[in-house]
């Protein structure tokens, strides 16, 4: 485990020593802080509109349960992140136990949210393809490997 760490951090060096990388990352955490700044006007727009209760055929077979807990624990214990991000993890992980834990676990949390009601089924469903999707976009995008780089 300590190999992965040193070699992580000799990896994000040498990106940080490439000009067009840092630009990258800036514009990235800018995005991400703006983002993260609207998102409680976002919610409290929507919050306050009427909505109407979508018909979801999972949904209404599954009864809801509280599994608050168990979600919660899943998510800490990967690295503090939801489904797609589980799932990213999962295509950016070459260690076998760590790969095979983060497909478990992103099942689990697509079964448990479904369970407690947290998200439609096309949510669930669409998380998959959407983190493959953004995966292979941000290969393309930044010509390498986004999760290690082999030198």
């Amino acid at each position: 485990m300590y190999q992965y760490f040193k070699i992580t951090k000799f990896n994000w060096q040498l990106l940080l020593r490439e000009r067009s990388f840092r630009y990258k990352l800036f514009i990235g955490i800018f995005l991400i802080a703006v983002i993260l700044i609207c998102f409680p006007y976002f919610f409290q727009y929507i919050e306050q509109r009427n909505g109407a209760a979508l018909s979801d055929g999972v949904l209404d077979i599954v009864p809801p349960y509280d599994v608050s807990a168990l979600i919660f624990i899943l998510i800490w214990n990967s690295s503090f992140f939801m489904l797609l991000t589980l799932f990213l993890m999962y295509l950016c992980q070459s260690n076998r136990v760590l790969r095979y834990y983060t497909m478990i676990a992103s099942i689990l949390i697509a079964i448990l949210v479904l369970v407690q009601h947290i998200h439609y089924t096309i949510d669930v469903l669409f998380a998959f393809p959407f983190a493959y999707a953004c995966f292979i976009t941000s290969k393309k995008l930044i010509n390498i490997n986004p999760c290690y780089i082999n030198y």
